[in-house]
């Protein structure tokens, strides 16, 4: 029996989410599993495969607000990203 609220099939989902470009519901799946994980389960949600990865697919749609706030999420989940520092300052600028 799969549980709907077990974080790694909030994961799985918003992976399938991202991978369709249905960025608004992929950011929203993050976020419920980011409250069902663990500390290394959440940095783990920065990363290529999350919120970073869902950023870059706003930044691609031309949408660098909705950007902005998925890498702002990633920094909040794993400050030690040394990638996201710059992320974010391109985002802000093209917001």
């Amino acid at each position: 029996e799969v549980n709907a609220k077990s974080f790694i099939v909030r994961t799985v989902l918003a992976r399938a989410y991202l991978g369709a470009g249905a960025f608004d519901d992929a950011f929203r799946t993050y976020e419920q599993a980011a409250a069902l994980a663990s500390d290394a389960d959440r940095r783990a949600l920065a990363g290529q495969f999350g919120f970073t990865a869902v950023g870059d697919g706003y930044m691609t749609a031309g949408r660098a607000r909705d950007a902005l706030r998925a890498y702002q999420k990633a920094l909040e989940l794993d400050p030690a990203n040394a990638e996201l520092p710059a992320k974010i300052a391109a985002a802000r600028a093209r917001s």
